[in-house]
């Protein structure tokens, strides 16, 4: 398109110096703009056209990547998407380099509470090397107050959950699949032993029928919320099968879930404006849960102004 078809194809008015300084902005960061025959166009990849088309924001989605696997950064798992987005960088123009880091500053991802994996690369590399062959590992696993057990198991694949790595294997100790939290994991040994994995297992399945990582048996799940917290249960989506009806002012959420210890918790946070109708085992669980908090806090000490300083 020549510039006056450009102009005429652009519903806001502009004058044509600033289309020719826009097209000029464009070659400057890359974009294959030519116009050596006459009309503006596209490069094609024969004529010296990117390979693989790459634009700022692309480079800056990949950034957002890197700072939600912050918490394994050198590992295998973060490591490759890091050299990509060097590579990718290398291809702009210094002018697309600092679009991309005035973007950057526009657009932050966090993950609270994210586990630190640097003394655990040897662990997660052994693991990686076990899946790509399929072959068995044996771990030393630290479950929280008891000391390492050696265990032997059959590694489908990582998962990685809210900022923590977990694997999700075949255990050999307790026949039936498990998810192991890579912290927990004290050394790993890929043995010469290979295995064939189960064609039945579906690790994107088996990690969205749990509400978080805590697995078990799926329970059909009812919980009424009361008005004053209605809108957090509207607004946002906390299991792939939930379903949310109005009742009276509050809400009412179902939902067909595995991990009733994580259920409960998330129940009890809420306090009183909660209220689990099914099943019973959810239930007890979130009365025990503030049984134990009430009796916890009745027998708190007075808080002294030393407790409540800032630091």
């Amino acid at each position: 398109m020549t510039v006056a078809q450009l102009k005429e194809a652009i519903e806001e008015t502009q004058s044509t110096r600033t289309l020719y300084r826009d097209l000029e902005v464009l070659q400057k960061a890359g974009f294959p703009l030519t116009n050596a025959d006459g009309p503006w166009r596209l490069l094609e990849t024969s004529e010296g056209a990117w390979a693989i088309p790459v634009s700022p924001t692309e480079v800056v989605a990949l950034m957002l990547t890197e700072d939600l696997l912050a918490p394994v950064e050198g590992s295998w798992l973060a490591q490759p998407l890091t050299e990509l987005r060097a590579r990718l960088s290398s291809s702009l123009t210094p002018t697309g380099r600092r679009y991309c880091a005035e973007l950057r500053k526009a657009n932050i991802a966090t993950l609270f509470g994210g586990g630190h994996y640097g003394e655990k690369r040897a662990e997660l590399e052994a693991i990686h090397e076990a899946i790509e062959k399929q072959q068995c590992v044996r771990i030393d696993y630290a479950t929280p107050g008891k000391s390492p057990e050696s265990r032997v198991i059959d590694p489908y694949c990582t998962w990685f959950a809210a900022g923590r790595v977990y694997v999700i294997a075949y255990c050999h100790n307790a026949e039936d699949t498990r998810t192991f939290a890579v912290q927990r994991i004290k050394h790993a040994e890929v043995l010469d032993e290979t295995f064939d994995p189960d064609p039945t297992f579906d690790p994107a399945a088996f990690t969205r029928k749990g509400f978080g990582v805590y697995h078990g048996p799926v329970y059909r799940v009812t919980i009424d919320f009361a008005p004053r917290v209605a809108h957090l249960i509207r607004e946002r989506r906390f299991h792939v099968s939930q379903q949310v009806t109005e009742v009276g002012s509050g809400v009412r959420l179902k939902m067909e879930a595995a991990g009733l210890p994580e259920i409960a918790a998330w129940v009890a946070g809420f306090g009183g404006e909660a209220r689990v109708v099914a099943p019973k085992e959810l239930v007890d669980a979130v009365k025990a849960l503030h049984r134990r908090g009430l009796e916890v806090a009745e027998t708190a000490r007075d808080v002294t102004s030393d407790d409540t300083r800032e630091l």
